[in-house]
């Protein structure tokens, strides 16, 4: 069997993705196979990263047909929004009206992070910002469902007019409910 120091190092990010399987050693020196998702879903609380590219005609149309993540959530849990950071690719129209970006739990109507206040889609420029964490507004409001995935969503209606792209970043964990 051949020593640890017989393999090559990893020099590229590339060598580390999720599925990327490799060899450790534990106290007794047995060798156990180990992949960069089990060792974080074991050792760094879960924490998953999810991004979601929106072109400008689906913002158009987002508050009448929200744009899924596409995440796989099983049963019994629901992803829990830890940070969330928004990209804009400024085209050459800004949005105008109702641009309350948020995301949320698919079948929920509380969101969990977003831009209120025309933050976000009424820039004018190429920008990078951060989310702010949203906190339910009422008693009867639910923002963990089970099993859903992330969706974006604009609040307050479809916006009129803009032309930009946008990629959101979640940094997000999956809960027990």
């Amino acid at each position: 069997m051949a020593r640890f120091t017989q393999y090559p190092t990893a020099t590229s990010p590339t060598d580390y993705t999720d599925a990327t399987t490799f060899l450790i050693a534990n106290e007794n020196g047995e060798i156990k196979q180990a992949s960069f998702e089990m060792l974080r879903d074991a050792f760094g609380a879960g924490i998953k990263v999810a991004s979601l590219t929106v072109a400008s005609a689906d913002i158009l149309t987002a508050n009448s047909n929200p744009v899924t993540f596409g995440l796989t959530v099983p049963s019994g849990y629901a992803p829990r929004v830890i940070a969330m950071d928004g990209k804009m690719d400024y085209g050459t129209t800004p949005y105008a009206t109702n641009g309350n970006l948020v995301v949320r739990c698919t079948g929920t109507t509380a969101s969990q992070a977003g831009w209120t206040a025309n933050q976000f889609l009424f820039g004018t420029i190429s920008r990078s910002v951060t989310a702010t964490l949203t906190s339910p507004v009422g008693i009867t409001d639910n923002q963990l469902i089970s099993g859903a995935d992330l969706e974006m969503f604009i609040s307050t209606g479809n916006p009129t007019a803009g032309d930009s792209d946008i990629e959101l970043t979640v940094v997000y964990r999956l809960v027990e409910v």
